[in-house]
């Protein structure tokens, strides 16, 4: 049995382009989640998500989902009982790595027995470790690649548009299937700028956006290095500062904070070392507007 294609598509920022080790971390993280999603449907299904085509010259991925032999006659079976949760169960399937579960349950208006099942389904998922920890690293990825503005699935030849999620929503997607509730205070995310003075514990010396490891008070922490000037010396080979284990560092830090209704809490991977203050990185005239490739 094998489902309509599935199109993943990555929107990219105009003149930018993606590190493709990047892109296959989250294509990876994605089924995995698809892959969990049908386990929690139902645990004698098999299911493989299979790269069926790559449109030349864009970032458009076609998947098919096929369920092996055995799974698809449960599945199947179920459906002959049950047609509208089989309907239900599929689009599931499909839907689950874009963190819009609860659109799912509650866009159509089903019967109550049907209704229960799906709900069952629903706060699985919402509680199971693994299916979270897919999730966040399908976003997680997008997040720390500048290039990537957005992601869409599609289904079918007809680029039925399923969903859609823009880069401003990629930090907040870490807890996917969260159910609203109207009575709880509202959460919301705000980007603090602090200076922070740091030991450098493992730096990534490659002209790219990487995670470097710092300490601070003694605390191990990451943050994306996007500094300009330290990209630029490390791309033309000209950093004369030792960017090596237990170089004291002042940098400037952005981070996201997010309120859970009583306080404010560091989200641990928005951090980002915006500007090294010191020790102070030197370019030539002109370096920042060469071409970076």
């Amino acid at each position: 049995m094998v489902e309509p294609d599935l199109v993943l598509q990555f929107e990219i920022e105009k003149g930018r382009s993606p590190d493709i080790e990047n892109v296959a971390r989250a294509l990876l993280a994605w089924n995995e989640a698809v892959q969990v999603a049908v386990a929690a449907i139902d645990p004698s299904a098999r299911v493989r998500v299979e790269l069926s085509g790559v449109e030349h010259g864009s970032q458009r991925f076609k998947q098919i989902l096929r369920f092996l032999e055995d799974g698809a006659e449960a599945i199947e079976e179920g459906g002959q009982e049950y047609p509208l949760i089989f309907k239900q169960v599929k689009a599931l399937a499909k839907l689950i790595g874009g963190g819009i579960l609860m659109a799912v349950l509650l866009g159509e208006v089903v019967p109550d027995e049907h209704q229960k099942v799906l709900e069952e389904i629903r706060d699985l998922l919402r509680d199971s470790p693994e299916m979270r920890r897919h999730s966040e690293e399908f976003f997680d990825t997008l997040q720390e690649e500048p290039a990537i503005a957005s992601v869409e699935l599609y289904e079918g030849n007809a680029d039925k548009l399923i969903y859609s999620v823009p880069r401003s929503e990629f930090a907040q997607k870490s807890g996917l299937f969260q159910v609203v509730d109207d009575n709880l205070p509202v959460e919301r995310i705000e980007q603090r700028l602090a200076t922070w003075d740091v030991v450098l514990i493992r730096p990534v010396l490659v002209a790219k956006p990487r995670r470097w490891t710092f300490s601070k008070d003694g605390i191990e922490f990451s943050a994306e290095m996007v500094d300009k000037s330290v990209l630029a010396a490390i791309r033309d080979k000209t950093i004369a500062i030792p960017f090596a284990e237990g170089v004291m560092m002042k940098v400037e830090v952005s981070y996201n904070e997010e309120f859970d209704g009583a306080v404010w809490k560091p989200i641990a991977k928005s951090r980002k070392v915006t500007r090294v203050l010191s020790p102070r990185v030197v370019l030539p005239p002109g370096a920042l507007f060469s071409n970076t490739g």
